[in-house]
């Protein structure tokens, strides 16, 4: 009769264990379940802003570019509605059956974040110097964006970088690319500038020294302080820099608007070649003809082609100057 008693007790203590166990599980998977619920539930409206958020920038589309200003003004709102969206998510506790997926959507979010703060820098900052490096960042940026929106996965909550997003910063992207080339262009132009501007100014500078009216030799020779044959000898040494100056001149790399700078100096040049040359077959001839009893006015006319060339090289030197230094100061 004990024994009876005693299998009684002890069934209906296993019993009131296993009911206890029965409900504590119930329990917990319905918890589970009350909260995964929860959670997709708020997921899936929090998704949905951020879907909506992103395909509203094909409003700041503008052909196969984009409109800049339109971006400036309203990317910093869109950037700060998807922070809050950001803020609000990771206060969210998924379950361990979400929580993989739970930080490849935060980790998607922050990157997405990233995309638009890095175009509104750009727009803001398009000289800058590393805008290069900047385009890259918006690059790395979406593609960890995308990669992991495509590694989030919980039923009927779908996030992605829609058609007109990629449109908007693939648009972005392009528009950028103009910016580093324009800004290369710039530098090599620049390069260019210099280069061409240090090389004329140190052959101007040459020039300056041996460009001179020959009449001086004349005048000394007139007052008995210089012979023919000294002068002569003078104006075949400056010759023989000036051809030194030309060769030099000639090896230089013009950029476009540095053309007529150039060739005005070239025909500068050219005038001074035919002046030096004239100038030295007159005072040549002088030379010889003087002993010969010609006439003044007959000697005097030897130099007449000579004053031509020094006349006109004059003039055309001027000219250059005005277009060189003009040149200079506009291309700063």
């Amino acid at each position: 009769m004990k024994n009876k008693k005693t299998i009684l007790i002890t069934s209906i203590a296993l019993f009131s264990i296993l009911i206890i166990i029965f409900i504590f599980v119930f329990s917990y998977y319905s918890f589970i379940n009350t909260t995964d619920k929860g959670y997709e539930k708020n997921i899936r409206a929090n998704i949905k802003n951020i879907n909506e958020i992103n395909n509203s920038v094909v409003s700041c589309i503008k052909g196969q570019s984009i409109d800049a200003e339109k971006s400036r003004k309203e990317l910093p709102e869109k950037t700060s509605s998807l922070l809050n969206i950001k803020n609000t998510i990771t206060t969210l506790s998924p379950t361990e059956k979400h929580a993989k997926s739970h930080e490849y959507l935060v980790n998607g979010l922050t990157n997405n974040i990233h995309i638009y703060e890095q175009i509104v820098s750009i727009l803001n900052n398009p000289e800058s110097n590393d805008i290069d490096k900047s385009l890259e960042a918006l690059k790395k940026y979406k593609n960890a964006c995308m990669q992991n929106y495509s590694l989030f996965h919980i039923k009927t909550a779908e996030i992605t970088l829609s058609e007109n997003t990629l449109k908007y910063i693939n648009n972005c992207t392009y528009y950028v690319d103009e910016l580093v080339n324009l800004k290369k262009d710039r530098e090599i132009r620049k390069s260019q500038y210099t280069d061409f501007v240090n090389e004329m100014d140190e052959i101007l500078s040459s020039f300056i020294e041996i460009k001179m009216d020959f009449s001086y030799f004349k005048d000394k020779i007139d007052n008995k302080s210089m012979t023919y044959e000294n002068a002569l000898n003078d104006i075949d040494k400056i010759k023989t820099e000036f051809v030194e100056i030309k060769n030099q001149f000639s090896k230089i790399t013009v950029p476009s608007k540095g053309i007529s700078s150039y060739n005005l100096l070239l025909k500068t040049f050219d005038n001074y070649y035919s002046y030096l040359q004239n100038y030295r077959y007159a005072l040549s001839t002088e030379s010889t003809e003087v002993f010969n009893n010609t006439s003044k006015k007959k000697l005097d006319s030897l130099y007449i082609e000579a004053g031509l060339n020094y006349k006109i090289m004059n003039t055309t030197y001027n000219e250059f100057i005005q277009t060189y230094s003009y040149f200079k100061e506009s291309n700063k």
